[in-house]
This record gives C-alpha cells, sequence and structure tokens, in this order.
C-alpha cells in the first residue's frame, strides 16, 4: 500500500504541475513516476533479470515518450509518430506474452464470446461508430492500424499461463489499456472535454500499476514475489 500511495501522491504532483506550468514540467514528473515503477519492479525481483523483465522495461520507456509529441506543430505527422510510439509499446508486450508462453486457442473455451466481444468487437465498434464519422480519412487510417496490435495484445494476455492472481492483474492493465486508448482518440481527433488530461494519466499510470503486480505474480506459489 505505500508503494501504491507513493505512485498516488507523485500523479497528483504530476496533475497539479500540469494545470499550473504546463506541459514539460509535468512530463519530468511523469518520468519520475516511471523510474518509481521501476525501482518496485526491480526491486521484487530478487532473480537474474530474464528477456521478459527487459521487454517490459523497454516497453514502458517507449510509451513515455508518446506525451512529447505534442511539440511537433504539424497534426498528422505527430499523430503517427504518437501512435507509432504506442504501437512499437505493445508489439513489444506481445513478444513479451509469447515468451510468457500464451498462445491463442479457443478450443473447450467458454468464455469465447465473452473473449471477442471485450477484446476484438469494441474496439472496431467503436473506430467505425466514433472516430471513422468524425475525422478524416487519413486519421481513421491511423486509428485502424493502430488497433491491430492493440487488439491482438489483449487477446493474447487471456491465455496467458500465469497464476490466477497475476492473470486478474493483467486483465485490468488489459482493460485500462483499451479504456485509455478510447479517451485518448476522442480527445485527439473529436473533441477535448473537461479534466480529460487527468483522466488519462490516471488510467495509464494504473494500467502500468496492475502491469507491474501482474507480472510480479507470474511464477508459482514457490517463486512467486509478492
Amino acid at each position: 500500500m505505500l508503494k501504491v500511495g507513493i505512485i498516488t501522491l507523485l500523479l497528483a504532483l504530476e496533475l497539479s504541475v500540469y494545470y499550473i506550468l504546463g506541459s514539460f514540467p509535468s512530463f519530468l514528473i511523469q518520468v519520475a513516476i516511471v523510474g518509481y515503477l521501476f525501482h518496485w519492479y526491480y526491486s521484487g525481483r530478487n532473480e537474474s533479470f530474464n528477456k521478459s523483465d527487459k521487454l517490459l522495461a523497454i516497453s514502458t520507456l517507449i510509451s513515455l515518450f508518446s506525451p512529447l509529441t505534442i511539440y511537433i506543430t504539424d497534426f498528422f505527422i505527430n499523430s503517427v509518430i504518437k501512435f507509432t510510439l504506442i504501437a512499437i509499446n505493445f508489439i513489444l508486450i506481445i513478444w513479451l506474452f509469447k515468451l510468457e508462453g500464451a498462445k491463442i486457442d479457443f478450443s473447450g473455451k467458454s468464455k469465447t464470446f465473452l473473449v471477442f466481444v471485450s477484446y476484438i468487437f469494441t474496439p472496431f465498434a467503436f473506430l467505425f461508430a466514433v472516430i471513422f464519422p468524425l475525422t478524416s480519412t487519413q486519421n481513421a487510417i491511423i486509428s485502424g492500424v493502430y488497433i491491430l496490435p492493440l487488439t491482438y495484445m489483449v487477446l493474447l494476455s487471456t491465455f496467458l499461463p500465469f497464476p490466477e492472481k497475476s492473470k486478474f492483474y493483467i486483465s485490468i492493465a488489459m482493460f485500462l489499456v483499451l479504456l485509455s486508448s478510447g479517451v485518448s482518440a476522442y480527445r485527439l481527433y473529436v473533441s477535448s472535454f473537461p479534466l480529460d488530461y487527468s483522466l488519462l494519466r490516471i488510467l495509464i499510470t494504473a494500467c502500468r500499476v496492475f502491469m507491474l503486480l501482474g507480472m510480479l505474480n507470474r511464477f508459482d506459489s514457490r517463486e512467486r514475489l509478492t
């Protein structure tokens, strides 16, 4: 709880700085939040860092720099670079999940319909119902390409051979990824709304925390780190 409290305080500080001083000073606090998450994760890993640990770190660092695209004045180039960075993050997480043994297999799965609706139908329904009618064709195509690795990542996460506690944390992280992606796309292409930045930062930070907890609890009862 202490670690969560520290993250919450840092996030509150970041949001205050954003609304008072602007984007770049608040970005420095984002770096501090990610730095603390790294400390939390790697202090919990008593063993040597494996490839999955390194992929988690690299993916987080890549996504960390996506907010800096606001300084690119061309909207289309801004969108392309921003979504490319985040898509690379998703691809690295897909690689991580595959290294950990995730394989999509619907045979004998009672949750097939729920998985389909939650992780495949919903993102594409949002794309065609909200993004396509309200933005340019170029931007809609960018969003469509972005959704492909996002959908595959969250779908693959449901087939991880992890303990239930770990899968529970990661499922929450994936839900938050979907939600934050929708908020980000709406904010970017459709319209801003009150406290949209705050909502987005809360979702992204919570997603990173749950992903961290899921990865720390992916070991069996003899190895699990809590």
